[in-house]
């Protein structure tokens, strides 16, 4: 929920950043379409905000004293674990990530072709790889698509899998 609510005033706080003070708000567009916007809040703490386009579109992160929070449009964050593959034919979008109080939460949607099947082949897949699944796939409730928990290499997964017609699974990886 916090991280929601801190993706939504990424847009209000370049508004706020556009009609501030200049005392208190800085920004640099850096020459190209990259942008850097500081706004400082009464009590002195900083709120940055850092958007660049990318190879592989947007990129954006708000940077307070309290964490970060890191938005990429269709590329996997820098923190992704390497032990989660990621094939080719499956499209990365908004993918989010979090660090606060030293704990890192990623948050994103892998599309996939729409059959259910394949995509719970893929997570199976996975558990080839050394993740643990924590519930028994017989006790998954089906509420829109299946629901998986998994866990490994420092890790808590949950994966939601939604079926057509916008096919893909949203899925939230917290390190422990």
């Amino acid at each position: 929920m916090r991280m929601r609510l801190l993706l939504l005033t990424v847009p209000l706080l370049l508004l706020a950043a556009c009609g501030a003070d200049g005392d208190d708000t800085t920004a640099d567009d850096g020459g190209d379409s990259d942008i850097e916007v500081t706004v400082e809040d009464e009590d002195g703490a900083e709120t940055t905000v850092r958007s660049e386009e990318t190879e592989d579109g947007m990129s954006t992160e708000v940077e307070t004293e309290d964490g970060t929070v890191g938005m990429d449009t269709e590329s996997l964050p820098d923190e992704w674990p390497e032990e989660w593959p990621v094939p080719e034919e499956v499209s990365v979008a908004n993918m989010l990530s979090l660090e606060e109080d030293g704990t890192f939460t990623i948050q994103g949607m892998l599309a996939h072709d729409g059959n259910v099947d394949d995509a719970v082949a893929y997570i199976v897949g996975l558990e080839d790889e050394g993740w643990d699944a924590v519930v028994d796939e017989e006790d998954v409730e089906v509420t829109g698509g299946p629901t998986v928990e998994l866990e490994g290499f420092g890790w808590d997964a949950t994966v939601d899998i939604f079926e057509a017609p916008n096919p893909g699974m949203n899925v939230t990886l917290t390190e422990r």
